[in-house]
C-alpha cells in the first residue's frame, strides 16, 4: 500500500501535514546555521510580510523533500507493508512539474530572485 496515492501533483504535495512538517523543519532555527545568508534573509523579509527565499532555493526545497521519499519501483519492489510514500509513476510526474517550474524560472531570469 502507499502512503500519499493523492500526491499526483507538485500542489497535492505542498498541501500535505509532511510537507509543513519538512519545510518547518528545514527552515526553523537550525537554518542559521545551515545557511545563515538564507536565514537572515528571511527574517528580514518576514517584517514586510514576505518570504526572502529565492524561487531557486524554493525549488531546491521540493527537490530535497522529495529525496527524503520512500519511493515504489514495481519492477523491484514487493509492496506488502505499505512502507512507500508515493509511486515511480507519482515521482516522475511530480519531478517534471519542478523541472518545468525552475525552466520557466531559469528562461524569466528570476530564478535567484527573492519570493515575494
Amino acid at each position: 500500500m502507499i502512503r500519499h496515492p493523492e500526491w499526483l501533483k507538485l500542489h497535492d504535495l505542498m498541501e500535505s501535514r509532511d510537507w509543513d512538517s519538512y519545510i518547518g523543519d528545514k527552515l526553523g532555527n537550525d537554518l542559521f546555521l545551515s545557511d545563515p545568508d538564507r536565514a537572515d534573509r528571511r527574517e528580514a523579509a518576514a517584517e514586510y510580510g514576505c518570504d526572502g527565499s529565492t524561487h531557486g532555493e524554493a525549488i531546491q526545497d521540493w527537490r530535497d523533500f522529495m529525496d527524503t521519499l520512500d519511493i515504489f519501483d514495481p519492477d523491484f519492489d514487493v509492496d506488502e507493508d505499505g512502507s512507500w510514500d508515493i509511486t515511480m509513476e507519482q515521482e516522475e510526474s511530480i519531478v517534471k512539474e519542478i523541472d518545468n517550474v525552475e525552466k520557466w524560472y531559469e528562461e524569466h531570469d528570476t530564478l535567484e530572485q527573492e519570493i515575494g
